[in-house]
């Protein structure tokens, strides 16, 4: 086929839902930032981060529906 080799897909930005960013080490949380623990993860907005390279082996983001679903669980530390 023509396009065997070829991938569509569809990708939708909203510049308007927070991301954050969900890792068990603790000790790649960049300092004065908020930090929320819930579920044995700890998250923090990723809006102040300077470098996201440095630390985004150690985690994966969440938005939309899943941070909405634990929004009201996490608790600042």
């Amino acid at each position: 086929s023509l396009y065997s080799r070829s991938l569509d897909l569809k990708i939708i930005v909203n510049t308007n839902d927070k991301v954050y960013f969900k890792t068990k080490e603790y000790n790649v949380i960049p300092k004065d930032i908020d930090v929320y623990y819930y579920n044995k993860y700890f998250y923090f907005d990723i809006t102040h981060i300077q470098d996201i390279i440095k630390i985004v082996d150690y985690g994966s983001f969440i938005y939309g529906e899943e941070l909405e679903s634990i929004s009201n669980k996490l608790i600042n530390i």
